[in-house]
């Protein structure tokens, strides 16, 4: 009789470490599914027809989702102290770990 096990935190170890302008820093979790559909939703979503403050809010509140989504369960309840050029740096790094994540052969 063999004992099989399943570690599942062995899935929700690995982390994105952001660090903050104040010099904290924020470990990202892995995305839950609803957090992958946002995510992908975000991506996806087109910004053509959109007004410039409408983008910027967009872009505000996935940065918000992200940076949130940290295992010190912390509370971030704006970015209005992120430059433009961190806000994009955020979704991208994320964008790149959820493409490394779901690309892993497990």
């Amino acid at each position: 009789m063999s004992n099989n096990f399943l570690d599942l935190n062995v899935f929700s170890e690995e982390t994105l470490n952001i660090k903050m302008p104040d010099g904290e820093v924020l470990k990202i979790k892995k995305p839950t599914t609803d957090m992958y559909i946002k995510f992908e939703k975000f991506q996806n979503l087109g910004t053509q027809d959109k007004e410039d403050e409408e983008v910027i809010k967009i872009l505000d509140d996935m940065c918000i989702k992200i940076l949130n989504n940290n295992i010190q369960n912390k509370i971030i309840s704006d970015v209005k102290d992120l430059n433009f050029k961190m806000k994009i740096a955020i979704v991208k790094s994320y964008g790149d770990f959820v493409v490394k994540i779901t690309n892993q052969k497990n």
